[in-house]
Order: structure tokens, then C-alpha cells, then sequence
């Protein structure tokens, strides 16, 4: 059984142990290659496999389209509905568990546990500090997150 100590796009330094398998004696050298080649290891995340990721970015570009300096609310109010259809999409999709089994029903991998709120509060939780001075703003938050809860 292997514990996945990280998620995809998580920041781990040399020398960070990516898993723990066990029981200890099983894993072999060859279980230990086929480990090792399971991960691909670099210096930025990427959106192949981190949909935190893209998530982030949204909401960076929101961040400072409402900045004082910026002040651009249409790409703000774009970025929302980005995000809005992002979460009415997830809301439609079975997310995997954090315990996967082999076909056999033996449990293999226990992974972080992935839910639909915890990608809600990721887009619009960090958004919250942004878009509150603004009758409009709040508005085009509370239409997307209606769109999403909708959706379920």
C-alpha cells in the first residue's frame, strides 16, 4: 500500500518524500523504480494534472485586475465567470475517492482527500477580500456561485 504524501502541483524540495509504502519489506528494488518513474518532478506546476492550478491563476488575474492600480472589473467579472463555470462543471463530476483499491478491492494508494468545496473556497474564498467594496463585483460573485449551486 502506498501514502501519497503530496498532491499534483504541491511544492516539494529535494529530498521531500514524495510516499510512504508499505508494509517496508515488499517494496523490492523494481517496486521502488516502478515508484520513482510514477512521478514527474519540475520546477513550475502545470495544468496537465493540477486543476488547483488553473484555479490560482483565475484567481491571480482577478486579484489584480481589482487592484487600485489596475481597477479593470471586466476582466474581474470575466474571471468570475470562468470560475463560476469551472465549479458548475466540477459540480457535475464524481471526484475521486482518497483510498483507491485494486480491481481485486484491496486498497492500494491512500491519496489527499479531493472535494467540491475545497475547490469552492479555493476560487471564491480567496477572492472574497476583493470583490467585497463593490455593490457590482459582489453581484457578479453571487451569479456565479448561484450558476454553480444550480448546476448540482
Amino acid at each position: 500500500m502506498v501514502r501519497l504524501q503530496y498532491q499534483s502541483g504541491d511544492f516539494a524540495h529535494k529530498g521531500s518524500v514524495l510516499l510512504e509504502a508499505w508494509p517496508a519489506e515488499r517494496a523490492d528494488e523494481d517496486a521502488i523504480r516502478a515508484l520513482r518513474e510514477a512521478f514527474a518532478v519540475g520546477a513550475r506546476r502545470t495544468a496537465l494534472q493540477d486543476l488547483r492550478f488553473l484555479i490560482d491563476e483565475l484567481v491571480e488575474i482577478a486579484a489584480r485586475a481589482l487592484s487600485p492600480g489596475v481597477n479593470d472589473p471586466f476582466t474581474a467579472n470575466s474571471c468570475l465567470d470562468w470560475l463560476g463555470a469551472a465549479m458548475a462543471d466540477l459540480a457535475r463530476r464524481d471526484l475521486p475517492s482518497r483510498l483507491r483499491a485494486h480491481d481485486d478491492g484491496a486498497l492500494r494508494v491512500i491519496a489527499h482527500p479531493v472535494t467540491f468545496q475545497d475547490f469552492v473556497d479555493r476560487a471564491f474564498g480567496a477572492l472574497a477580500q476583493y470583490v467585497s467594496d463593490s455593490a457590482a463585483r459582489r453581484a457578479a460573485r453571487t451569479d456565479a456561485v448561484t450558476a454553480e449551486a444550480r448546476s448540482r
